[in-house]
């Protein structure tokens, strides 16, 4: 792996959002939820696609192609964990997002996405969805500061997210994980990390 980036915490194994992650595009529902546009990083009809998005691709235009290993906090035990791996990532451009929208059809806009927020917010109808419409939909920049930017920004070869039961917990390994590896729009240098020789050693094993 060249690189490794941060996901949202999701319960729902990145298919769909959990309505619990603590950074993201905000929703002003009767209960305030956040979700990350990574929560369907996982969904059916976007790995059939291989696109995706990831928030290290929000920000800055990003040149190349690059293996990223997938990690996240569990708001739980406040513990870092490996979750999966995408590989041959690169980041869409804006004349992208015509052609990615003809493919997907309005049909994406129903199901999963209005179905997800009225699940979210127990009824309807969704504010989350008109939120997704006007920032993540109706958007002709891949690029873009939080709220808006496209609902998708990278193409890759291959996506693994792991079953719950397999993740690897990183932060027993090595403590200093959980402050190196913090934040959430950061594409990490897998090659850039002082850590233990356990940690860096499973690191180094860690391949497409």
């Amino acid at each position: 792996m060249t690189h490794a980036a941060k996901l949202v915490w999701n319960e729902d194994n990145w298919v769909k959002p959990s309505g619990l992650a603590q950074v993201g595009v905000s929703v002003p529902a009767t209960e305030p939820y956040k979700y990350g546009l990574e929560e369907w990083l996982n969904n059916e009809t976007l790995r059939k696609h291989k696109i995706g998005y990831l928030d290290c691709y929000r920000s800055d235009k990003r040149e190349g192609i690059a293996d990223i290993m997938l990690f996240t906090l569990n708001l739980t035990d406040r513990n870092v964990y490996h979750v999966g791996n995408v590989c041959g990532v690169k980041q869409l451009i804006d004349n992208d997002i015509p052609t990615i929208k003809n493919s997907l059809t309005d049909d994406w806009l129903i199901n999963p996405i209005e179905v997800d927020f009225v699940r979210i917010e127990a009824g309807a109808p969704s504010i989350g969805m008109p939120i997704y419409n006007n920032n993540n939909w109706n958007t002709t920049n891949i690029i873009s500061p939080p709220p808006k930017g496209f609902m998708v920004n990278i193409k890759y070869e291959k996506l693994e997210i792991f079953d719950k039961s397999k993740w690897v917990n990183l932060t027993e390994m090595d403590r200093k994980i959980n402050r190196s590896w913090r934040y959430l729009g950061v594409r990490y240098m897998m090659s850039n990390i002082n850590l233990n020789d356990k940690l860096t050693k499973y690191l180094k094993n860690v391949n497409c």
